[in-house]
């Protein structure tokens, strides 16, 4: 790649020469520098100098198929270039770049290429929008969504709730998979502030209905693929072999990383094999994706999972009160970061909503774009939790985990504290709010402790999971009587952090507040 030359004349001492040609080979360069330039005395070369590095030829998709940016890939190239080793081994399969590159054409076949000299990684989500909070970022909300807003604002919970209330609702009534419509919002948010999104499994209900509403939300991610079990894309990648040069192979990208920095939709667990579901719950639980190199002395090319996997588990018993995903091959009750049971809203229920329709202060409808707009608003920012909000994450999880060790029921997975975390900041922005405070942790807390009590069927908070806000008036749904329950659910939870965490969180947070 490059080679340093001395002159071999003393009284030229310290001159030198780097020979650095694009895509040329050691031998193409050095017949060509045999005298120095300043006084013409044989040049020689300088070894400890030398970088050698090996030729790696990248795939990329164009911008205008991945919608942002190149998107490395090895299946179906459209673009392709050539990379010194050492800047091709920073490349991760999926990942969308920026690419600097140099045209040269080959001495011998006279074709012309690419170098790729430089690759710079988008991400993992550049802001469309420059940062914006409140009224600023009004300015670039569509008018049905700032009308929604203005309307919600006196509410600290209210504007993510409604969104949540008319989120995919040409898929099903108004009301209905509430809570699952709410947390796919807060992951397509922490699809584009966080490194990687939420991994969300439904389990019950109606398969259709549910899977139409993940392929919909699906849709709304900056970057996203749909896996099907049965296809011939493999689910975490595939390493093939030249069959002209068996020195050289190829790495296939599967669809855990053609999703990098998006949504990877893997439809219903219940139809993968249990060989596929053991790969699956490897790769979630180890936060990376590996494939083998069978030929190779290291075996096996490993590199991060930055995908938020959202998958369905329905069960043919009807009925039955034993969460679903309990009959798969291989427990995930740890792999996924919330797992939602859903319990399937009768005929009778959809009348219902539909009479409520008409008394609905909401906008009748907010289609795909206003959504899409509004989260390219919120993935512009990047709010933080604020020390309240720590407080009560940090104390609900302590106080929690030494209530289950007793109980007999599954205890909180150590990642609790980073997934409420991550709610807590996607409420804030999808609030358009500057930083995550009490009432965006106490309610991605209650949301927390809703998918936990759903499939353990128990709750230390007495908090009964809900799947569908139907039968009741909005304003106890959505406006001020729901606040009030959130105050007092706040309050409660002040009690139980006091009474089990060991220490007064809430003082502490009130003292650093006044501070």
């Amino acid at each position: 790649e490059c080679a340093v030359f001395l002159c071999s004349s003393d009284s030229c001492e310290g001159t030198q020469v780097k020979v650095q040609k694009p895509g040329s080979m050691e031998a193409e360069m050095l017949p060509k520098l045999v005298s120095c330039p300043s006084c013409g005395c044989p040049l020689g070369e300088d070894p400890t100098a030398r970088i050698l590095a090996d030729k790696a030829t990248l795939r990329f998709l164009r911008s205008r198929a991945s919608r942002s940016g190149c998107t490395l890939i090895r299946i179906f190239p459209l673009s392709g270039g050539v990379s010194h080793d050492d800047v091709a081994k920073e490349v991760e399969l999926g990942t969308r770049y920026t690419l600097v590159v140099y045209p040269f054409q080959d001495s011998r076949t006279r074709q012309v290429y690419l170098e790729v000299n430089n690759i710079l990684q988008r991400g993992p989500h550049d802001p469309v929008l420059s940062p914006a909070f409140g009224e600023k970022a009004m300015r670039n909300l569509p008018l049905k969504m700032l009308r929604l807003y203005r309307d919600r604002m006196a509410s600290p919970f209210s504007f993510p709730l409604s969104l949540a209330w008319v989120f995919g609702e040409t898929l099903a009534p108004q009301g209905t998979f509430h809570r699952l419509r709410l947390v796919l919002l807060l992951a397509l948010v922490s699809t584009r502030i966080h490194e990687r999104s939420l991994s969300i499994l439904c389990c019950g209900g109606e398969a259709g209905t549910i899977g139409k509403l993940m392929r919909w939300a699906m849709r709304l991610s900056p970057h996203s693929m749909a896996h099907v079990h049965t296809s011939l894309i493999p689910l975490t990648g595939l390493a093939v072999r030249d069959s002209w040069n068996p020195e050289e192979f190829s790495l296939e990208a599967g669809s855990l990383l053609l999703a990098s920095c998006g949504v990877c939709f893997l439809g219903d667990l219940l139809g993968y094999k249990k060989e596929q579901l053991t790969l699956l719950r490897q790769c979630m639980e180890k936060g990376s994706v590996t494939i083998g190199i069978p030929w190779k002395a290291a075996g096996v090319y490993e590199q991060p999972l930055r995908a938020g996997l959202w998958a369905q588990c329905t069960s043919s018993t009807k009925g039955s009160r034993k969460p679903s995903f309990e009959i798969l091959k291989v427990p995930f009750q740890e792999a996924f970061d919330l797992i939602i049971n859903v319990e399937e809203a009768d005929e009778s229920q959809h009348l219902l909503i539909s009479h409520l329709l008409d008394d609905s202060h909401i906008e009748a409808y907010l289609g795909f774009n206003n959504f899409m707009q509004l989260l390219e608003v919120a993935g512009g920012l990047r709010p933080m939790v604020n020390k309240a909000g720590e407080f009560l994450i940090q104390g609900y999880y302590v106080a929690s985990r030494r209530m289950r060790s007793g109980s007999g029921v599954p205890n909180l997975p150590q990642s609790a504290i980073h997934t409420i975390t991550r709610m807590a900041e996607s409420l804030a922005a999808l609030s358009l709010r500057e930083e995550a405070r009490e009432e965006d942790a106490c309610l991605a807390i209650l949301l927390y402790e809703e998918t936990i009590a759903s499939y353990t069927q128990w709750s230390p908070l007495c908090v009964t999971p809900v799947s569908h806000l139907i039968g009741q008036d909005l304003d106890i749904l959505l406006g001020k009587l729901n606040d009030d329950k959130m105050q007092s659910f706040l309050k409660d939870l002040e009690t139980f952090l006091r009474d089990n965490a060991g220490y007064t969180l809430i003082s502490q947070a009130s003292a650093v507040e006044e501070e």
